[in-house]
């Protein structure tokens, strides 16, 4: 009795698998014929419609840029405070990323793109380092006999 009970709710579950698969394979092939319809279909975009999403794409492409920046300027502020930390705190005053980027000149791996036209994002630094850079220069000028620990954020 318990192996008919066993072989019954194998196969239950089974057909509601086979049931439920079923129903996801319809949802696809629905998906896929109302894909296939609108390729058919001849659509024309007008030259406002082209404009407009050719407005849109700059727009993006701006507003990246924009964070590619701010974030290239984050890494920049980064280097200097790991830098200073190692020159306050370790007595090293090398540039432990000048190797790296003298390997990538050698290999070329820098690229020298010239871009034409305005700017659009503009070169100002960032408050912080310019702060640092004047403590730096203070500290460097007159250093204090009891300096033991430097604030790093």
């Amino acid at each position: 009795m318990n192996i008919s009970y066993n072989v019954f709710s194998y196969f239950h579950t089974l057909v509601e698998d086979f049931g439920s698969r079923m129903q996801i394979y319809r949802q696809q092939i629905e998906d896929l014929e109302n894909n296939i319809a609108v390729l058919n279909q001849a659509t024309q975009f007008s030259p406002q419609e082209l404009s407009q999403c050719l407005r849109r794409i700059h727009e993006s492409f701006i507003a990246l840029a924009a964070q590619l920046h701010s974030v290239h300027e984050a890494v920049k502020i980064q280097k200097e405070q790991f830098l200073n930390y190692r020159k306050v705190m370790h007595g090293d005053t090398t540039d432990c990323f000048e190797k790296r980027r003298k390997n990538a000149e050698k290999t070329g791996q820098r690229l020298n793109l010239k871009s034409t036209g305005p700017v659009p994002i503009g070169t100002m630094s960032n408050a912080a380092a310019v702060a640092m850079a004047t403590a730096l220069t203070r500290t460097q000028q007159a250093p204090a006999p009891g300096l033991t620990m430097l604030n790093i954020d």
